[in-house]
């Protein structure tokens, strides 16, 4: 089984070729992914893993069309991308955009989305999987605003901050690839 890590970063997992835009040690092919076409033959790869990764990419539907070329038939695709109203959706500058629980319904046949807009793409995955990634949240909503200044309130806030500012943090998915 051939194995691909794409923007993998620090986290170098054995048996995958590890890939990322910065010189890491470890990193066996460096590439920006916004640099199509990418640098592996079709149909190469039993299994592909990018987590964080799809959410960093200013064009989806080209990323998404890249790895259904460079996935095998029934290759599997695990992706993690943050959900639309998650703390994790908006914190990073890099983001270019989140995930809905239905995004990727967009690519698998047997989904209404599909049908609607399936001219839009030919890149096909089913979506074998779909998980959640949940924290606890509390509180309620306050009309006013309140300036902050105590630093003992400040980090209570923003250890406070990651459980509410949504309920689902991550989608988790795994899509196999469709030819």
């Amino acid at each position: 089984m051939k194995k691909l890590h794409l923007g993998c970063g620090f986290q170098i997992l054995p048996g995958y070729v590890n890939v990322d835009k910065g010189k890491i040690d470890g990193v066996d092919v460096v590439h920006d992914l916004n640099v199509m076409p990418w640098p592996f033959p079709a149909n190469e790869f039993d299994e592909i893993l990018l987590s964080h990764v799809l959410e960093h990419l200013p064009h989806t539907l080209p990323a998404m069309e890249e790895l259904w070329r460079v996935s095998k038939p029934g290759a599997k695709v695990t992706i993690r991308v943050p959900f639309w109203n998650s703390f994790h959706a908006f914190r990073d500058p890099t983001h270019y955009r989140t995930f809905h629980g239905e995004s990727f319904d967009f690519y698998d046949p047997e989904k209404p989305l599909n049908h609607r807009c399936s001219y839009y793409t030919h890149a096909r995955f089913k979506v074998q999987r779909k998980d959640y990634c949940v924290s606890l949240k509390g509180g309620r909503d306050d009309s006013g605003w309140y300036l902050i200044k105590s630093p003992v309130l400040k980090w209570i806030l923003e250890r406070l901050a990651r459980h509410i500012c949504g309920i689902i943090y991550f989608i988790d998915v795994d899509l196999i690839a469709i030819k």
